[in-house]
């Protein structure tokens, strides 16, 4: 059977290793009730376990909806990622992972609603259950206000989950240092952010796995800094010329990061490390000096800790609720 020929959104997944959890992947992209073709891209980037065969059935079981391409060696998450996007054919996009999964039937119907009916929105999200697989634990992500957002409020912070996503397809090719970025979710948000407003729902339609093998997760703290940094420093590059106040605000944000990471370059006296950083921080920003690193704003650290104590509650009784989408 021929593949559909003008499929309205374009579903990405993309995977490698991932077993255990791929087979629930797909079936809650599947199981989608809409008035429009769908079409699934699975694009695995050369797993040596069973992902092939699982996504090999399930590709021939849907053969008119299900697009399954596998590299011939591994090239990374980015260069994945960017292969998969080349494919799409849809007039939105939205995405899947290999290890998450959506929930109910109509996700991708209201997504799709909503953004038909408003040509002002680029880029449509939703919250999001945070499943904590070591030890059981549950949270949701914020229930965001206002419901209409801009680039603006994104590049102080990432507050899109990727699973939740569906943006319109935007006229860009994207740029080479796409490969470089080690999540390219938050650089994805804010190019499609630069063609119109963010809108979000409050249903919960997504499952996001935390687990061990995720690029965050395995990362220790003076890596996730350099994750984060290096995001924002290509993005900022990107909109130095043509958005110059994103590229700013861009710019405050790399640099409250910058001095974390300096920090704690202090307090675990790697000096060289520190040394070496600072200098390549200064190519960006002359008038950045040893003397700025401790220089903190104030904050509400009360009221700080207060939502941490909180936030450990909840993720206390969490754990004896049941997972969502067992069915699927």
């Amino acid at each position: 059977m021929a593949m559909i020929n003008n499929p309205v959104v374009s579903v990405l997944m993309i995977c490698y290793n991932q077993e255990e959890y791929i087979g629930k992947a797909i079936r809650s992209v599947m199981r989608q009730k809409t008035t429009f073709p769908v079409e699934l891209i699975i694009h695995d980037d050369c797993s040596t376990d069973r992902t092939r065969e699982i996504c090999e059935e399930y590709a021939n079981l849907y053969p008119d909806r299900i697009r399954y391409v596998r590299n011939e060696k591994n090239v990374g998450l980015e260069e994945n990622f960017i292969r998969a996007y080349r494919l799409t054919r849809g007039k939105y996009i939205a995405i899947c992972e290999g290890d998450d999964y959506w929930l109910g039937r109509k996700k991708l119907q209201r997504q799709v609603d909503v953004m038909e009916a408003h040509s002002e929105y680029a880029i449509c999200f939703h919250r999001t259950l945070n499943y904590y697989m070591r030890d059981n634990s549950k949270s949701l992500t914020a229930y965001e206000r206002p419901a209409v957002t801009t680039i603006y409020d994104l590049a102080r912070k990432n507050y899109i989950s990727n699973v939740s996503c569906l943006y319109r397809k935007q006229p860009f090719d994207l740029p080479e240092w796409m490969s470089e970025v080690r999540t390219y979710d938050y650089a994805m948000h804010l190019l499609n952010a630069c063609y119109g407003k963010i809108v979000f729902l409050p249903q919960v339609m997504a499952v996001y796995r935390i687990h061990g093998r995720s690029v965050w997760s395995e990362s220790g703290t003076e890596k996730r800094y350099e994750i984060a940094l290096k995001v924002r420093e290509c993005v900022m590059r990107h909109f130095t010329d043509t958005h110059p106040d994103i590229a700013a605000i861009l710019g405050e944000k790399y640099l409250e990061n910058a001095k974390a990471l300096l920090r704690h370059y202090q307090r675990h006296e790697l000096s060289e490390k520190f040394d070496v950083f600072l200098a390549y921080v200064q190519t960006m920003f002359p008038d950045f000096t040893a003397t700025d690193v401790n220089n903190i704003s104030a904050q509400g650290n009360g009221k700080s800790l207060f939502r941490k104590f909180l936030s450990f509650g909840r993720r206390q009784v969490s754990k004896l609720l049941p997972l969502p989408g067992s069915r699927i």
